[in-house]
């Protein structure tokens, strides 16, 4: 397993690239932003996607339910936080060492 980052509520977030990547807490958002993140990584060559950026609760299919902003305050935070990172068994370990080491430089 590869760890980027330091585990801790005030440090850098505890990311297993062993499954999806959470991006939270690293830096403030005004200095690091996930599209900035995304573009770095693209830069790379390393591909990314955001595969929820509207909560469920927030989406007009489950609108019935009656959920609004507020609701799920966590969920809308990891929609607007979480970034999924090439994960698949074919994933040479040169490839994962890459993406590792382009996340490792994106946050020193």
């Amino acid at each position: 397993m590869i760890r980027v980052g330091y585990a801790g509520k005030n440090g850098y977030p505890y990311t297993s690239i062993g499954g999806v990547l959470v991006s939270r807490g690293v830096a403030p958002a005004a200095e690091m932003t996930l599209d900035r993140l995304r573009a770095w990584l693209a830069e790379a060559g390393v591909g990314t996607e955001i595969y929820y950026p509207v909560p469920l609760h927030l989406q007009r299919c489950f609108s019935a339910l009656g959920y609004g902003p507020g609701s799920f305050p966590e969920s809308e935070r990891a929609a607007l936080e979480t970034l999924a990172l090439p994960i698949y068994p074919e994933l040479s370990d040169v490839q994962l060492q890459h993406v590792v080491d382009t996340m490792a430089a994106f946050y020193s």
